[in-house]
């Protein structure tokens, strides 16, 4: 009976996961970006390794034009153990976006 209950709660959280994904991606695919970076924030912050979820987020934080929340993030997750190395990219672009090239390139 136990196993039961587990069973229906796991199947409960895993439908209701690929209904925020697919909320999230939707609300950006209409240029939503405040009701998608909702749901993307929730994304990267319980599947932190993500890529997708992690790079949702930050685009919607550039349409946003919220530029110090994308930087604060990217900061976050390159201090974090072995980094994805296209966040360094997207660090790069954000300061692309804010026009101050030189922070992107001392980056690198």
């Amino acid at each position: 009976m136990k196993f039961l209950g587990f069973f229906t709660f796991l199947l409960f959280s895993i439908s209701i996961n690929a209904q925020e994904d697919f909320l999230a991606k939707q609300y950006f695919a209409d240029g939503d970006f405040e009701k998608a970076v909702v749901f993307y924030e929730k994304l990267a912050k319980q599947n932190p390794r993500r890529t997708d979820y992690l790079q949702g987020l930050i685009a919607c934080y550039q349409q946003l034009e919220r530029y110090t929340d994308a930087e604060a993030y990217l900061l976050d997750q390159l201090n974090q153990r072995n980094p994805h190395p296209t966040l360094l990219i997207e660090m790069g672009y954000n300061y692309s976006l804010q026009d101050m090239p030189r922070e992107g390139q001392r980056i690198l």
